[in-house]
């Protein structure tokens, strides 16, 4: 039992992984660590000719997706700069590429580095991108109840997110998800009418937010009626 349980969980993390691919491409698919975020990315092409980032967390044993135009990555090391050779990269601090106490100015030190579909060189090192983060389907009642989702709560320390919930009777059935709704100020509740078998929850976090973690949800919930 122990052993098939591993399988079938490694098996569903395959089958995630490839979702998508183009396998016939499979043997341009290349990648590269990132050693100071603990991530490897590789770099993989999907069925409809799109190109995209995938991401393995070898500390959180989890994975991710980026979706970015990129052809190629690498580990990259620079030269050091030093405050009066920033005149070389711009008149302005407000205006740099890079934050002051990025990795990229220190040199010597490798960061992750690519070019993109247009042969553009550059780190990734810039602000965050927008994220989405979703829970699995989550069954709140005993049996095959039904569950009455009234709010719920992000766990994050992103200050500003939004919220999302979707409901489903059956596994196999289509997610309907309402919108998006901001956290009530003071009380950082999501209000939502979300009536169902089974929930999923959604948390998206806007570009250049400032972030580090998103660690669980707090349903509000009561049981539900029929339809």
């Amino acid at each position: 039992v122990v052993w098939w349980s591993g399988c079938t969980h490694w098996w569903r993390r395959y089958r995630t992984f490839i979702e998508g691919f183009d396998l016939d491409l499979i043997d341009r698919v290349q990648g590269a660590a990132d050693p100071s975020n603990k991530i490897v990315w590789w770099v993989v092409t999907n069925v409809d000719t799109t190109k995209e980032l995938i991401g393995y967390d070898w500390q959180l044993d989890r994975w991710t997706r980026a979706d970015l135009d990129i052809d190629f990555i690498f580990p990259a090391v620079g030269p050091a700069v030093s405050l009066e050779g920033l005149d070389s990269y711009s008149a302005s601090i407000d205006a740099l590429q890079y934050s002051l106490d990025s990795r990229v100015w220190l040199g010597g030190r490798p960061s992750l580095a690519g070019f993109n579909g247009s042969q553009e060189f550059g780190f990734f090192d810039g602000s965050n991108l927008a994220a989405i983060v979703e829970t699995a389907d989550v069954k709140l009642q005993p049996e095959n109840n039904r569950s009455f989702v009234n709010g719920y709560r992000v766990i994050t320390d992103a200050s500003t997110h939004t919220g999302q919930v979707a409901v489903k009777d059956e596994h196999y059935d289509t997610l309907t998800w309402d919108s998006a709704t901001s956290p009530i100020s003071g009380t950082g509740l999501v209000t939502a009418r979300a009536n169902g078998r089974l929930h999923r929850f959604r948390c998206n976090v806007p570009a250049a937010s400032s972030w580090s973690y998103i660690q669980a949800v707090m349903p509000v919930f009561r049981p539900g009626g029929r339809r």
